[in-house]
């Protein structure tokens, strides 16, 4: 059976990340002229990361976006003030969004060889999807990165519930696309997540591996570019 639609992981894969929220917080205090210990406030926020994370998941299971989005900026808001800092909700917000997506970002950088190799999976009449152990935060991070028009779906995990290699998010993504395994391929980074995963759920699967210039197993490919014809030879 022919293959009529291609997953792909999002980090790492689609996306290169560097996001890391306790460095972004800490960046800030400094910046607006907070005298601190970066070790000790960097280790405060994580610890209030690690406590909350309980409600920050409870969120996704209730598919509220607007909340998650109110769970950073509370979070932060609480922390920041324990230094004697209040910021009120749209300064950090408009902060955050900045840091994440402005201009000078470099928090989430597509890859170059991404949109060669969706236009070309597009133009074999190939539906696509995301699939990817992410949070409530992967649509817009495709939205504004100019990607997320190309793809018929999403999933985040934190938002299905269930992470990658379990069969049950491939299943979702099966559900949403009204697809067989054996119609689907996926494409990710992660030897267990992304390739093992996916055949445990009897999909096809290529690892991507950009630090081989010359793969030696025909179920890997070191760029995106190369998905296009291992599709055709399905």
């Amino acid at each position: 059976m022919p293959i009529r639609a291609v997953s792909f992981d999002c980090f790492q894969t689609l996306v290169h990340t560097d996001w890391d929220p306790v460095g972004f917080g800490v960046r800030t205090l400094l910046g607006r002229g907070a005298q601190i210990d970066p070790l000790e406030a960097k280790s405060r926020l994580q610890s209030m990361l690690v406590r909350t994370r309980p409600d920050y998941v409870r969120l996704h299971a209730e598919a509220d976006r607007d909340a998650c989005d109110r769970y950073w900026i509370d979070v932060f808001r609480q922390w920041a003030s324990e230094y004697g800092q209040e910021w009120s909700v749209e300064e950090l917000r408009g902060w955050l969004l900045d840091d994440l997506y402005g201009p000078a970002s470099v928090c989430f950088q597509v890859y170059e060889d991404v949109l060669p190799c969706l236009e070309a999976l597009r133009a074999q009449g190939l539906r696509l999807a995301v699939v990817s152990n992410w949070d409530y935060s992967l649509e817009r991070t495709l939205e504004r990165r100019g990607l997320r028009a190309l793809f018929d779906c999403v999933l985040a995990s934190l938002e299905v519930g269930i992470e990658k290699p379990d069969a049950g998010i491939f299943r979702a993504a099966e559900s949403r696309l009204g697809l067989a395994p054996e119609e689907l391929l996926h494409v990710g980074d992660h030897p267990v997540d992304d390739y093992e995963g996916a055949l445990r759920a009897g999909w096809h699967a290529l690892l991507l591996d950009r630090n081989t210039q010359r793969p030696t197993e025909h179920s890997v490919v070191s760029s995106l570019l190369d998905v296009p014809d291992r599709v055709l030879e399905l």
